[in-house]
Formats: C-alpha cells, sequence, structure tokens
C-alpha cells in the first residue's frame, strides 16, 4: 500500500460516516437537499411571475438580469437599487445540514428558507417565509428526484403529496399551503407548486403543518446559537466562518467523499469540485474545531491524488485537470500539528505522516535556486538546475521591500508565533 492509499483508506472510512442524511450535498445548488446515501433530491424553486424571474438552481451572490420591454412595463419597483437583480444570501447553519437558512431576493420579492433535519429517522423538514406582504402572485415549486445515477424514482400523488421510490423503501413529501395550476413553471421533474402569499411547510416523511415547522425549526436554530454562544465574546466572527465554512461542504460522488471546497459555483466550472492545496489544509483546521471527524477527512483528502506521490498539486479539478508541476507554501505540517494538538486523531495522523514526509522532501529536492535556497516559483530540471518557471506561480520572486517589511511585522508582532533573533531588526527577503 502506497503512502496516499494509507490516508485515502482512513478517509474512505470517516466519509462512510459522515455522507449520510439530508444536507445541502449537490454543489450545484443551495437550494437543492439530497438525502444520503440514497441520492434522493428535493429542489426548492422560486417563481415571481410579475417581475419575470424563476430561480431553481442558486448559488450565492447576486445576480444581474437583463430587461426586456414586458419587464419595464409591469415592473412597479424598477426604480429599487435591487429590482433588477436575483440575490441569494447565506444564514447561519450545521456541518451535518439538520439546521440551514438562507434568504432569497427576487427583483425585491424577498424569502426566508429554514430547513431542519434529523439523520436518524431520516426526517427533513422547510420553511418558506414570504418577508413582505404583496398582492403579486408567488410561487413555491418543489421537486424531487434522483442525483448522480441512484436508483430510484419520484411521482406526483395529489397538489401537496409527491411520493419517492427508493430502494426497499417509499418516502412521501408532504407540502402544507395553498396549491398553485401553473404548469407553465421550468420544473423538468415532477413538482409541488404553492402560492407563496403565507408561510409555507414541506417535508419528508411525517407531514408537517407550519406551525409544526416553526417548532421543528426554531430548536433547531438554537443548537447552532448554542454551538456560536459557546466562543463568547468570539461569537460573531465563530458565526461567520464556521457558515461559511459548512455552506461550502458538498458530496463529491466520483469518489463518494465529503470536501470542503472553496466555492460551490467555482465547483460547477471545474467538473464538480476543485481542492485546492493549502485551503484544504486551512479550511479543515477550522472545521476541526467544531467537527474534528470532518475535518480530519477534508485534511485526508488533499493527498488523494498526489503528484508522483511526492507533492500536493496546486489544484485538482473533476475535469481531470491537475497542476503537474506547482504545489503551494508548505503550512500542511503546522495545520496538522494544530488538529492534533487541539482535536488529536492518531490514526488520521500516521495516515497523513507518509505524504507529509514526502512531500517535505520533494521542496528540498525540487526548488533549489542555484544560491541553495528554497524557492516556491521555479522547479528543477532533470539536470538538477531551475530553468522552468511555473505558469502560476504562488509567491512573486521578489516581493517589493515595503511589503516585505510589513508581513515580517505582522508575523513578529502576532502573540502565537515566537519572533526569531534573525529577524528583529531584519526584513524579511
Amino acid at each position: 500500500m502506497s503512502i496516499a492509499d494509507q490516508a485515502i483508506a482512513v478517509a474512505d472510512a470517516k466519509h462512510q460516516g459522515l455522507a449520510r442524511g439530508w444536507n445541502t450535498w449537490d454543489t450545484r445548488s443551495v437550494l437543492r437537499h439530497v438525502l444520503l446515501p440514497e441520492g434522493l433530491c428535493l429542489s426548492l424553486g422560486f417563481a415571481a411571475l410579475d417581475k419575470l424571474v424563476w430561480l431553481n438552481d442558486a448559488q450565492f451572490g447576486r445576480q444581474q438580469l437583463g430587461r426586456t420591454a414586458g419587464t419595464k412595463l409591469t415592473s412597479t419597483d424598477k426604480t429599487l437599487p435591487i429590482a433588477n437583480s436575483v440575490e441569494v444570501l447565506p444564514g447561519i447553519r450545521a456541518y451535518d445540514g439538520s439546521f440551514t437558512e438562507l434568504e432569497v431576493n427576487l427583483r425585491g420579492a424577498r424569502f426566508r428558507v429554514q430547513t431542519a433535519a434529523d439523520e436518524g429517522s431520516h426526517a427533513w423538514v422547510a420553511l418558506i417565509t414570504p418577508l413582505q406582504d404583496e398582492p403579486w402572485p408567488r410561487i413555491l415549486t418543489v421537486h424531487a428526484g434522483m442525483v448522480w445515477n441512484r436508483p430510484g424514482h419520484a411521482g406526483r400523488d395529489d397538489a401537496h403529496r409527491l411520493t419517492a421510490h427508493l430502494p426497499g423503501r417509499a418516502l412521501e413529501i408532504h407540502a402544507d399551503g395553498t396549491p398553485v395550476d401553473e404548469p407553465n413553471l421550468p420544473a423538468p421533474s415532477p413538482y409541488l407548486a404553492l402560492r407563496l402569499d403565507r408561510p409555507v411547510a414541506v417535508s419528508a416523511g411525517a407531514r408537517v403543518d407550519v406551525a409544526q415547522a416553526g417548532r421543528i425549526i426554531a430548536a433547531a436554530r438554537a443548537k447552532v446559537e448554542q454551538l456560536h454562544a459557546g466562543y463568547g465574546a468570539l461569537a460573531d466572527g465563530h458565526e461567520a466562518m464556521q457558515s461559511s465554512l459548512a455552506w461550502n461542504i458538498i458530496y463529491e460522488p466520483k469518489h463518494r467523499r465529503v470536501l470542503c471546497t472553496v466555492a460551490r459555483d467555482w465547483n460547477c466550472l471545474r467538473g464538480g469540485y476543485a481542492v485546492f492545496c493549502w485551503d484544504t489544509f486551512f479550511t479543515s483546521w477550522m472545521i476541526a474545531q467544531d467537527h474534528p471527524t470532518l475535518g480530519w477527512a477534508c485534511m485526508l483528502e488533499a493527498f488523494r491524488e498526489m503528484v508522483d506521490e511526492s507533492f500536493v498539486s496546486n489544484v485538482v479539478q473533476g475535469t481531470g485537470r491537475r497542476a503537474l508541476d506547482r504545489s503551494q507554501p508548505p503550512v500542511a505540517s503546522m495545520c496538522v500539528l494544530g488538529m492534533q494538538q487541539s482535536r488529536p486523531d492518531r490514526a488520521a495522523l500516521a495516515a497523513a505522516w507518509g505524504p507529509l514526509l514526502a512531500w517535505n522532501r520533494w521542496w528540498d529536492r525540487a526548488r533549489r535556486n542555484p544560491r541553495d535556497r528554497s524557492r516556491w516559483d521555479r522547479i528543477r530540471s532533470p539536470r538538477g538546475s531551475a530553468t522552468r518557471r511555473s505558469s502560476c506561480s504562488q509567491t512573486p520572486r521578489r516581493a517589493p521591500r515595503w511589503r516585505r517589511s510589513i508581513t515580517l511585522r505582522c508575523m513578529t508582532r502576532h502573540p502565537s508565533i515566537r519572533r526569531p533573533t534573525s529577524c528583529r531588526s531584519r526584513t524579511w527577503g
């Protein structure tokens, strides 16, 4: 077994326990909730008919929309700054999908989407709440289907119920709201359509009304708030960082693994996933503080596609593309040490040791310049001289003196970094 295979084996064992239950596993939409391991997908969609806006697949951020004569004539809020855009804003959530919250803004039509899930019972509840009172027709759609070619199918029973037929069992999806008969909605799979003039509840498993959904959502949200409150004065910072990391947790079906990626929309442009070198180690270290198993599993994934079992590539993508000539500054050992000191995992540490050692030796062997100093922007030729510069070097050849001085001061004044004697009167360079 190679050094990378050892790390992969430990990671795969962790993924078997992590890749279960409801979560926003599919990177293609934050409104898409998937049940693992079955692969049942429930997608929420929005239609603001007066504004000519339909939203099915959503990513965070603001998207400007084009105008037509129809929108200029019918839109009464076109003078608002947000009136010609669709915006999706992230809220707080849990790593395991037991609670999520986000806000959707469709040219001024705003909605809050909250979900709660229980892994043990496979129960899932969503509460969709309009955030303004307007007379215009707004519609919620609930789509059901299977992802990643998992076996099964879903069908529509009536205006309030879908049924998903999974291997060995059936799962009902219920909606509590006023149904709408609108066949022109852009829905490619069986769906429910409900009027959004008041809160709407959607549930998988047992039928849940709006009042029950509100209580379930409130209890799930309270658990997440309690986690943040445990950080005292740093609660706001922890909430921001943890929520950002949790929203970038996805399931990658090719290798059947859980990943924390840089951005969900970046994954869509790179064949389903993109694993960046030092980003992986930084995010894993942060995740491990609240979810050690997830943090260690994400860290070990950096070694799955090592180049020649020598170094971790700068980037690996779902398209099969990866950088064969460059890595990133070697912070991995520092991050792994921090994880072991705060959230120890002896098996994961042992699995990471071999790849880390090989990577360290690669830096010494492949990144030496004629002065026998390490550098990050060149690789050695077979004869041993640094002859080629990477097309995407991660560090400039020599930073301006003002930047080097500021960097050194920041490094040496940080309370967690002991200032080296040799750096007290020198700039870095």
